[in-house]
């Protein structure tokens, strides 16, 4: 009996926030769920990967590459809805102070901020729901906080944080750490030494 139990898979949530953590390389995108769990099987080879929630906003060039994908992969859509991004937008009714040279790119900002709550959403749905291991994709230390909290829960959450080079924080961590570039490298790549929260 101790020996099936040994053998048995143990499921890995995937949120990916891809505003934040972004794939350029096409043929990466598309094996994107194989190059993470080759990383994940190096710290432990029972961890699968089942699919990859990206969230993000429904248009824009990078949803528009992830949209061949949809149907195609593990990657599962979850879409700030429209209404939510308004207040950036030419005669929305929504008062967002606009200064010339400091906000110029509100909208951009105001999406990966709605983008940043659902993917926390997502976080604490997956514990609710008794996931206990995720991986968090990010370059952005608004992640920080939640992946503390979650990670000193009183159920010992498994949160492991694969972090983009493109906004690095030092400070954002998981149980476990990656650098996400190297992560998604072919044959992947072990966790960061000394990657946990400081």
């Amino acid at each position: 009996m101790a020996g099936s139990s040994r053998s048995q898979k143990i499921k890995v949530d995937v949120i990916w926030d891809f505003e934040g953590g972004w794939v350029h390389d096409k043929s990466t995108r598309e094996a994107l769920k194989q190059r993470i769990e080759a990383s994940l099987k190096l710290v432990n080879d029972r961890y699968f990967v089942e699919n990859i929630t990206a969230v993000g906003p429904s248009y824009g060039e990078k949803a528009r590459a992830l949209a061949p994908l949809i149907g195609q992969t593990n990657i599962v859509p979850l879409h700030i809805s429209e209404d939510n991004v308004r207040c950036g937008t030419e005669g929305c009714d929504n008062l967002a102070a606009f200064i010339p040279g400091k906000n110029d790119d509100e909208l951009i900002m105001r999406t990966t901020d709605r983008a940043d709550v659902l993917a926390m959403i997502k976080m604490y749905a997956c514990v609710l729901s008794r996931e206990k291991n995720i991986l968090v994709i990010t370059g952005d230390q608004d992640f920080l906080a939640p992946i503390v909290a979650l990670t000193q829960f009183p159920t010992f959450t498994n949160v492991m944080v694969a972090r983009s080079g493109a906004t690095p924080s030092r400070r954002l961590c998981g149980k476990r750490t990656w650098i996400f570039e190297d992560m998604i490298m072919p044959g992947g790549c072990l966790p960061l030494r000394g990657g946990s929260i400081l």
